[in-house]
């Protein structure tokens, strides 16, 4: 039927040459939107619509940067017709009935952003493998180190600070890499458990777990004053064959009691191709056993870590970069409720090598912590299910309701058969490019949206939003949710009326008062927090826009612009131009720079749409020209560094003894070639510098990283620039970008971190237009997504590649050796090795 659907259309399209419609070739060389207006019907006929073109994009909400994992659901599909057919299938139309029960939860827990606690505060803790929240002591966290350590375990806060040391009795250290805490033989009490059956090299078709009581730590326990538990041991089997395993967790709560399951012992294993789920029930006394196989779980990537949580509602599991939770029903098993059902995609952070996950003690939120020396915690909060809203706000809680049940589209990785289910009441309204992924609409997508912007304290802390003044406190003036703070503020952004919030505790209250807060009372532990919207933003309402491409609403995918040029656009609306593009396909791509006072032309004629970056004439940056300054920016680990202590592979690199260096397998400063014979040799040279790195180096303050600002990152340039602004020669973390160097920037958002510097050096009066910024590193998944901004980048390291299997399964997509200078090339586009 299709084929003959596209006859049909292709006719209509060669209306007038009369010749019969048997093919495209049939009316001559297609007109490039004649194709579209084709494909486009093609789309539309099964309820899909390509979004930006559709191929090489990946789905965003309000712009190409706003990619919460909020807003979708990860499973896995062999094709493109099978994604699709997990969004319809999960698509229901309206109710038919307004009952709702307050047993009705969302599938997918709301999660917050994650927030830095702190560091590890010990090196003892220095390849932190699993974690587990205490019962018996709350606000601890059990841990263990990967191989190579004996058998112990460290308790911590969740600051990081490191509270207990616990040796485990009876038992051996292989390879532990997982531990869990749940019930055992003994009604109502709690039990550690301890995985030791990692196996890089599938070898180990027996493994062992170990059980033991939890203790209590004494108050004002010495953290170095050893507890001792004894442990007791099991021997299980898998029944087919070795497996490298690194993810356990424990079955609890009233589901598993219920259900005859309490202290079922579930492990996943890692593999390539999703993980399988194995369970064993673990009796009293030591014993050997086998391991029942349930089935495979649709995750992408390795899974490292795993947990339960205290109620046995919600298990977790973590790959190296993403991390996803799946809902229990209590009529449901986990082997139900995990095997062939994809899981939910929940916050989490660009961490070195994640590997650790555990809930909380009552289940309202979880950390993580990654291998190496000091690592930060990580901290996410988990809203309350959506049925603690229902006596209140029964109608917006249906409407929610039935909204969780839509899905709005569809993001799909062919290589990888990764499908995103876009069905978390947030539609699709931008892409970003990125190769091999696609990117499709699904039906009417009016729903809710999430705002841009940012939230700021008002008066300080200890403090209650007013209107007018501190008596004033009409109740018109807001409406009250019981949510925490990270659920607060989503539901402010998702309201277009919205001008901030208060709260304390799981107390919520939305300010929707038009004039906004005007003013704060003292009350002690409210705070309150005025939302400061990104868009529209100092450029305000532009007209003739396709679509914003910036988050200051600046630039912008300008329509009508057939023989025009950006400074005529910009200056028709009162502003200046900054600099314009030729766009890729009607997307935020740029696919040529013109400069401000170039239309562009093609074999049809001048284009109809151009990218044009604007600015307010109040704060002018210097405008682009021939001889306009460059950026270069680096990572750390693997592009100024080499695989530490290797200098017979790498013969360039060279070792600085004494020195230390945390970043992957640990060990001595190993500077890369370019780092030793320095980037003075390079076109780098003459540019400004800066640093986009997952990791930290070795920490803020160490030896490592004041040589990495003292002596790499140097130039003439760089010099008088940290000479005139001084707080130049400071390292800047994630997305707030203070300075041109920045630490713990996750994986494939670097791009993010480096607009950020990008405008920094704005503000110090140096104009550095896109094309001319250059990203260089070793990891092969970074270097693509700096095409969303027109950054160049290079993949470098390209002559030696890291095959270690304990690295991402010897996938190579790291380096070994480093940057060589003669990697560092001023050409433009995004080049892999």
């Amino acid at each position: 039927m299709s084929g003959l659907r596209d006859v049909i259309l292709l006719s209509l399209l060669c209306l007038g040459s009369f010749v019969p419609a048997s093919g495209a070739e049939t009316c001559g060389p297609m007109m490039l939107q004649e194709r579209r207006l084709l494909k486009l019907a093609r789309d539309v006929a099964d309820g899909f619509q390509s979004v930006d073109g559709g191929s090489n994009r990946a789905c965003r909400a309000t712009n190409e940067r706003d990619n919460s994992a909020s807003y979708y659901t990860v499973s896995k599909a062999s094709s493109l017709a099978e994604c699709k057919a997990m969004c319809t299938t999960t698509t229901s139309t309206a109710p038919t009935t307004t009952t709702s029960t307050a047993t009705e939860v969302p599938r997918c827990p709301i999660t917050g952003p994650g927030q830095n606690l702190g560091s590890i505060s010990t090196s003892q803790i220095n390849e932190c493998s699993g974690l587990a929240a205490s019962r018996k002591n709350p606000g601890l966290y059990w841990s263990n180190n990967d191989s190579g350590d004996r058998q112990r375990l460290y308790g911590f806060d969740e600051a990081g600070q490191h509270k207990a040391r616990l040796w485990v009795n009876g038992a051996s250290a292989n390879d532990w890499e997982d531990i869990a805490i749940g019930p055992g033989p003994q009604t109502e009490e709690s039990y550690l458990y301890i995985g030791d059956f990692g196996d890089n090299y599938k070898q180990r078709g027996t493994i062992q777990i170990y059980r033991a009581v939890e203790p209590e730590v004494p108050a004002g326990q010495d953290r170095n004053s050893d507890i001792y538990v004894e442990a007791v041991r099991f021997d299980v089997t898998y029944p087919d064959g070795a497996h490298d395993c690194e993810a356990m967790f424990v079955d609890q709560g009233a589901m598993a009691r219920s259900q005859g399951t309490s202290g079922r012992v579930y492990i996943l294993t890692k593999s390539n191709s999703n993980g399988y789920l194995y369970w064993v029930d673990l009796p009293s006394q030591s014993a050997s056993l086998t391991f029942t196989k349930a089935g495979q779980v649709p995750v992408p990537g390795l899974i490292t870590g795993a947990d339960m949580n205290p109620s046995g509602s919600v298990v977790v599991m973590r790959t190296y970069g993403e991390m996803f939770m799946w809902r229990r029903s209590s009529s449901l098993s986990v082997e139900q409720s995990l095997v062939g059902q994809g899981g939910c995609s929940v916050s989490e952070k660009g961490e070195r090598q994640g590997e650790a996950v555990a809930f909380g003690h009552l289940g309202d939120h979880y950390i993580t912590v990654s291998e190496g020396t000091y690592p930060t915690v990580w901290y996410f909060s988990i809203a309350p299910v959506i049925a603690s809203l229902e006596n209140l706000y029964p109608t917006m809680v249906r409407s929610l309701q039935a909204a969780s049940n839509m899905c709005y589209g569809i993001e799909y990785h062919e290589a990888s058969g990764r499908c995103e289910l876009w069905n978390q009441n947030v539609a699709i309204q931008a892409s970003a490019g990125v190769d091999g992924f696609t990117c499709m609409r699904y039906g009417d997508t009016t729903t809710l949206t999430t705002r841009a912007g940012t939230f700021e304290l008002v008066d300080g802390s200890d403090r209650a939003c007013r209107g007018q003044d501190a008596k004033d406190n009409s109740g018109a003036y807001y409406s009250v949710f019981q949510l925490d703070e990270s659920g607060c503020k989503s539901a402010c952004m998702q309201r277009a009326d919205c001008q901030g919030i208060e709260f304390k505790g799981s107390r919520c209250e939305i300010w929707t008062r038009p004039e906004g807060i005007g003013a704060t009372k003292s009350l002690s532990g409210y705070t309150c927090l005025r939302f400061v919207p990104s868009v529209p933003s100092f450029c305000g309402a532009l007209i003739d826009v396709e679509k914003t491409c910036s988050s200051n609403g600046c630039k912008v995918l300008a329509d009508n612009m057939q023989g025009k040029t950006c400074r005529q656009y910009c200056s028709a609306q009162g502003l200046q131009c900054l600099n314009g593009w030729e766009e890729v396909d009607e997307t935020c791509s740029a696919q040529e720079e013109i400069g401000c006072d170039r239309s562009y032309q093609t074999s049809y004629g001048f284009t109809s749409d151009l990218l044009c970056e604007c600015f307010p004439p109040s704060s002018p940056p210097s405008p682009p020209s021939l001889g306009s300054p460059c950026l270069c920016a680096f990572d750390i680990d693997r592009t100024l560094t080499g695989r530490q202590g290797d200098t017979e592979r790498c013969n360039r690199n060279v070792l600085i003894s004494g020195m230390a260096d945390y970043g992957y397998d640990g060990g001595d400063v190993t500077l890369s070639a370019l780092s030793a014979e320095g980037i003075k040799n390079t076109f780098c040279n003459s540019c400004y510098l800066g640093i986009v790195s997952a990791g930290s180096g070795s920490g803020v303050g160490s030896p490592w990283n004041n040589y990495i600002l003292g002596t790499i990152m140097r130039n003439e340039l760089q010099d008088q620039l940290t000479a005139r602004v001084p707080s130049t020669k400071t390292w800047s973390f994630g997305e707030d970008v203070q300075s041109p160097y920045v630490l713990n920037q996750g994986n494939k958002v670097k791009q993010d971190a480096l607009a950020g510097i990008r405008l920094w050096y704005q503000r110090q009066g140096v104009s550095i237009t896109a094309s001319n910024v250059y990203f260089f590193g070793d990891r092969t998944e970074n270097i693509l997504p700096f095409a969303n901004y027109g950054f160049n980048s290079r993949e470098i390291s390209c002559g030696s590649r890291n095959n270690d299997p304990r690295w991402y399964g010897g996938s190579g997509i790291i380096g070994y050796c480093g940057a060589e200078p003669e990697e560092i090339l001023e050409t433009s586009g995004n080049v892999l090795c």
